[in-house]
């Protein structure tokens, strides 16, 4: 029975090195074939790669794989009868077929969709409810779990009657969904993963009965893994970590929550900083690298993890000609190839004339006609303003036949015949009509070339469903197009910016980390309506006690590495919506004494200035210890003042405790408060109506809020004033429904805020043995004569 043997392999050094150095000692001249090197990012796979051409200058028969392929070398069954995901999602749609006319009493949909099955016939609902299907039972056969197993689960067992329903009813689904899959001779993916998981068969690498692989320095591992690495022949398991902290990881290599969430952790007080906000980030930023000395692209190694920091970040950068790459995934429909197909999808659907002002934008569509885009432009304007068409063939009607616009609009009635006839086909054909011309180069233009590819292997992939009787529709196609992420290519950009799995691969000398905020670092991100977290730990998937124990072991790790000197750790107070932040949970854990300075720092710290002369930021909370310090008793509160305390106490200190001005943002164009204020005022006027006809109701307060709007803001607003009166308006005849159905139920008010009889009320609280007063007024009080009932609505 093969054995998982453990090897700490330091942290003097960056991963890379660290496990050549540990290679070197097994093999010192040369790495022998049938090794399997198992790394957590292709990027760390491509610097080991590196590190080991460098140690042994050349190998052969050495193979290299991230941890979801790591199954395919322990898969026996051939790939030509897994479903695609085209034909998975077609697989779910004759299941909600089935769901619509089989189930007819609602025995299945009635736990999961509860209220009207009208979704059903929306096609769009159906695939995006089948994408979260697919993506839960992926999540769950990480623990070697389907919705079956799991429904039978002891712990579901433990579960009050209406989530055991739920899961009884996803098992119904699983069952006709796989019988439909293999209606076909087809089989899902999942279910070949979970075959393989529970049944692990080493396969042969290279005719080698026999291979050894290598997990190396892998912190964020799926449990159903531990399966494949004791099938495994040889199993070695390398940690960057030091012996003594043997007890911190468990027995595949992964940080130990019991450990990283209750032990503190060592980080360099001096290489903690706190920012005002995002772009105050990255000032603090380019003057750390600049007090360093490390404006060397090189020498750099950015762990930004907060994303509103990147365009000032990039724009900064820029003045020192360092350039950023960036590895985040690009969705393929925020491409401008793809985007033009959703607009003529659109247009198909609905036929409106506003579909077609976007393909009127597009150069490549221009492009077509002997005409410029500011001629057609205004064509298409004229053509508005005078017929005001509603479809495309009223457009059409309008439009002379010898007219450049003519001749754009018949060819999007083309492409869309297209479309109709052969979704995939008449798209295909649209962007080679588009872009057949074009020479992408896949370096210099990566993701138009990447783009194409993909969507020419998307379309492949849809003309050939195995599944009987299905026909590929625009639902179907467009579905999978929102589905589909590309890959940025990381070419010879000047800088990286780097995902938490990847900082300690990095041989940079200087380590920036920003973003260090709750819900971004730790991560906290695993919620979900089926798989709460708790329920996730239950059931042995990974969670969110993990994910802080990885952060933590990271952080700590690359914090011994590293020089304090060399590293900042960075924290902004708001972000970029004028929101409050919190620090990360992983700068308290720490030792009693080092959380008081901590705490002292990341609240009452003013942070360093670095943003330019003129800059507007933040108040400086330190500017006036003394009224920090000394504060009069707080005797009287309001109701609106606990409110903001209970939602954000910074704000309440700062306007309540040191009276200075309200800090909440305001939306353009009607400020919220003022906004309550005309609402309140309007709803005072209601008792001079005495009708219980809603329409009168409705006709009185249109035309109080109507006039309190003209005071206040002039009889020509601005456009962002009308949206916004509009909104009043709205709100107030749903309103006079309601006081309509109130007095025909009795209701008579006697009194009303604004009134001179509505007075203010107090009551006197003991709060911690000290008495507040809390006072207030109430919006309305009414009463009803024929119950002898008083209600209160505030």
């Amino acid at each position: 029975m093969p054995t998982l043997n453990r090897h700490f392999i330091g942290t003097d050094n960056a991963t890379p090195e660290l496990i050549v150095r540990w290679c070197q000692q097994q093999w010192p001249t040369h790495l022998p074939s049938g090794l399997l090197f198992c790394v957590p990012t292709s990027l760390a796979m491509r610097r080991l790669r590196d590190a080991l051409t460098r140690a042994y200058h050349a190998f052969h028969g050495v193979r290299f794989t991230l941890p979801a392929g790591l199954v395919t070398y322990f898969m026996s069954r051939t790939m030509s009868d897994i479903a695609t995901p085209t034909e998975q999602l077609s697989a779910w749609d004759k299941v909600f077929d089935w769901l619509q006319t089989e189930d007819a009493q609602n025995l299945v949909a009635t736990w999961l969709f509860p209220g009207e099955k009208a979704w059903l016939s929306r096609p769009a609902a159906r695939y995006a409810i089948a994408q979260r299907f697919i993506t839960l039972r992926a999540t769950l056969a990480e623990a070697v779990l389907d919705f079956t197993s799991t429904a039978q689960h002891p712990q579901t067992q433990l579960l009050e009657s209406r989530e055991r329903n739920r899961w009884a009813a996803l098992e119904a689904l699983e069952a006709k969904y796989r019988e439909t899959l293999s209606t076909a001779g087809l089989v899902d993916p999942t279910d070949v993963q979970l075959a393989c998981f529970q049944n692990p068969t080493p396969q042969s690498i290279e005719s080698q009965a026999d291979w050894r692989l290598i997990v190396a320095c892998v912190p964020d591992i799926m449990p159903a893994l531990s399966k494949l690495f004791e099938a495994a022949p040889v199993c070695d398991i390398l940690i960057q970590a030091e012996e003594a902290n043997a007890d911190a990881f468990t027995n595949i290599g992964a940080p130990a929550p019991a450990y990283w969430q209750h032990t503190p952790l060592h980080l360099p007080d001096t290489a903690i900083q706190i920012a005002e906000n995002p772009a105050d980030e990255a000032h603090c930023i380019e003057h750390f690298l600049t007090q360093s000395g490390s404006l060397n692209p090189a020498d750099i190694c950015l762990g930004v993890l907060n994303h509103e920091v990147m365009p000032t970040l990039t724009s900064t950068f820029a003045t020192h000609d360092i350039q950023i790459f960036e590895p985040d995934p690009i969705r393929l429909t925020d491409q401008p190839a793809v985007r033009l197909l959703q607009t003529l999808f659109q247009l198909h659907q609905e036929s409106r004339i506003d579909f077609i002002r976007p393909l009127l934008s597009s150069s490549e569509v221009t492009n077509l006609f002997d005409t410029s885009y500011t001629q057609l432009r205004t064509d298409y304007n004229e053509l508005i303003e005078q017929h005001q068409p509603t479809t495309l063939q009223d457009a059409l009607q309008f439009t002379p036949e010898d007219a450049p616009l003519h001749a754009l609009l018949m060819k999007i009635q083309q492409w869309l015949h297209q479309i109709h006839a052969d979704p995939s086909e008449g798209s295909r054909a649209i962007l080679t009509e588009l872009f057949g011309a074009a020479h992408a180069d896949p370096v210099k233009h990566a993701i138009l070339f990447s783009t194409l590819e993909t969507l020419q292997q998307l379309f492949q992939e849809i003309s050939t469903i195995r599944l009987p009787d299905t026909q590929p529709s625009i639902a179907l196609l467009d579905a999978r197009l929102r589905q589909i992420t590309l890959h940025p290519i990381r070419g010879a950009s000047d800088c990286s910016y780097e995902g938490r799995l990847e900082i300690l691969w990095s041989s940079a000398k200087v380590f920036v980390f920003s973003g260090l905020n709750e819900g971004l670092f730790p991560d906290t991100t695993f919620e979900d309506a089926f798989l709460p977290n708790h329920f996730r730990t239950q059931l042995g998937l990974r969670a969110d006690h993990t994910r802080i124990a990885r952060d933590a072991y990271l952080l700590e790790t690359l914090c011994k590495r590293i020089p304090e000197r060399n590293i900042l750790l960075i924290c902004s107070r708001i972000n970029q919506g004028g929101e409050w932040l919190k620090p990360s949970r992983l700068f308290f854990q720490c030792t009693p004494e080092q959380r008081k300075a901590r705490v002292q720092k990341l609240f009452l710290e003013a942070p360093t200035k670095t943003v330019p002369l003129g800059a507007t930021s933040a108040i400086k909370l330190t500017s006036a210890l003394d009224t920090w310090a000394e504060q009069p008793q707080i005797k009287r509160l309001s109701a609106s003042a606990i409110r903001t305390f209970l939602t954000a106490p910074i704000d309440f200190w700062i306007q309540y405790v040191l009276k200075l001005k309200d800090t909440s943002p305001l939306p353009s164009g009607v400020p919220e408060n003022l906004f309550g204020t005309l609402i309140h005022s309007t709803l005072e006027q209601l008792p001079k109506v005495k009708s219980a006809d809603p329409t009168e109701i409705e006709a009185f307060l249109v035309a109080t809020f109507t006039e309190l709007f003209a005071q206040q803001y002039g009889t020509s607003p601005n456009t962002e004033l009308l949206a916004v009166r509009r909104a009043g308006i709205k709100r107030l005849q749903s309103a006079a429904q309601c006081e309509a159905e109130s007095r025909l139920q009795g209701w008579e008010t006697h009194y009303i805020e604004g009134n001179t009889r509505n007075t203010s009320w107090e009551v006197t609280l003991d709060v911690d043995g000290r008495p507040i007063t809390l006072y207030g007024k109430i919006d309305r009080i009414d009463y009803n004569a024929s119950t002898g009932t008083w209600r209160i609505i505030d």
